[in-house]
């Protein structure tokens, strides 16, 4: 129950930030820690005392700072955005060997686009909108993390988008996205057919039962027809790194501050992956370079996460179900902060082993006419 309440807690955050709720108005005073201060004007601070607090704060291109005689030495917000951008824990180097998400098709369930944003102008999106909306910060957000050139974990994979507003009828435009997927699936030629389908969102009871019995409805149908969904409702936790520390090592990452107080006995079986510390793109001014750093992020984040790292395995063995994929994640993560810590490089090793192979010889194979 504990951990129901703290899941419609956060949901609630995600739920507002989706809206664009963001201030806008010219401060005269410090924030407070991990306060949202996207487009405010801090630039006739004295911030030179208050280093830990500006590494706990979610800023964006828009954030005026003062010149760096009124911050702490070494503090440097477009440093710390770059820093943002990287995906972490070997990322970059299993994309090196050739994981990239190429000729894995995948789907993703979200809020409206800005179309020509430059983070995710490498993906071979293919965009539909249930209904008429706004480019949002979420939709952007979400395809940037699992795809986006600079930031994504599958740069090269073909993306199907399917956009709604992010109202209260959420659950209801997600069911209709997923039946247009079982739909769209039964049309397209084999090598080409959507394999997994991500959704920053889970069925929400207390805004509308009905809507959320169709979308439980709609995931069991298309799980039925060989495509894996992934959603919030998936036993994640979500972590980071402070400032600018090492991403790429697992030990340096501590649980995000909206978990204090989650019973210790609720962590073990849960599977912890990065979205604290992450840079993303927004749509919701309309662009094209703006981009935000979270210094607190949640489950909306930690979905493509997970789905990027399923397609890199389906790039290895096609053949992979939802439940083998699963296993391989939780039983080559590494234990810290109490539950299962993604181990990008040992799952995909693993898979490449139960296919028979090392993981440099299914890359070859995979280049092989």
């Amino acid at each position: 129950m504990r951990w129901n309440i703290i899941a419609a807690l956060i949901a609630a955050v995600v739920l507002c930030l989706a809206a664009g709720t963001r201030l806008t108005e010219q401060t005269a005073q410090i924030p407070q820690a991990y306060g949202d201060v996207r487009g405010q004007d801090f630039s006739q601070l004295d911030l030179r005392e208050v280093e830990d607090l500006l590494f706990r704060l979610s800023f964006d291109t828009k954030t005026k700072w003062p010149e760096p005689t009124l911050l702490p030495e070494g503090f440097d917000p477009a440093k710390l955005l770059e820093l943002g951008k990287e995906p972490g824990l070997g990322i970059r180097e299993l994309q090196a060997l050739g994981l990239t998400g190429a000729g894995v098709t995948v789907a993703y369930i979200d809020q409206a686009l800005l179309l020509d944003h430059s983070a995710y102008d490498n993906v071979k999106l293919h965009y539909e909108e249930l209904l008429p909306s706004q480019p949002s910060m979420h939709g952007p957000a979400v395809l940037s993390l699992l795809a986006g050139r600079e930031i994504g974990i599958i740069p090269e994979a073909e993306v199907y988008f399917f956009a709604h507003n992010g109202g209260p009828e959420g659950n209801k435009y997600e069911a209709l996205a997923l039946e247009r997927i079982v739909e769209l699936n039964a049309e397209l030629p084999p090598g080409k057919k959507i394999r997994v389908v991500g959704i920053s969102h889970a069925p929400a009871d207390s805004v509308n039962k009905e809507y959320a019995d169709k979308l439980r409805a709609a995931e069991k149908k298309a799980r039925e027809s060989g495509i894996m969904v992934v959603d919030c409702d998936y036993p994640l936790l979500t972590a980071g790194v402070r400032g600018y520390g090492n991403r790429e090592d697992y030990c340096s990452y501590e649980l995000s501050p909206w978990l204090k107080g989650v019973p210790e006995s609720l962590l073990p079986g849960r599977l912890i992956v990065p979205a604290d510390g992450r840079t993303t793109a927004a749509g919701y001014l309309g662009d094209p370079d703006h981009y935000i750093y979270w210094a607190e992020g949640g489950f909306s984040w930690a979905v493509p996460y997970v789905v990027g790292l399923m397609a890199m395995a389906l790039q290895l063995d096609p053949d992979l179900t939802e439940e083998e994929i699963f296993f391989h994640l939780h039983s080559t993560a590494h234990e810290h902060l109490g539950a299962d810590f993604v181990n990008p490089r040992g799952f995909l090793e693993s898979v490449a082993a139960a296919a028979g192979l090392s993981l440099e010889m299914s890359i070859g194979h995979l280049d092989s006419p």
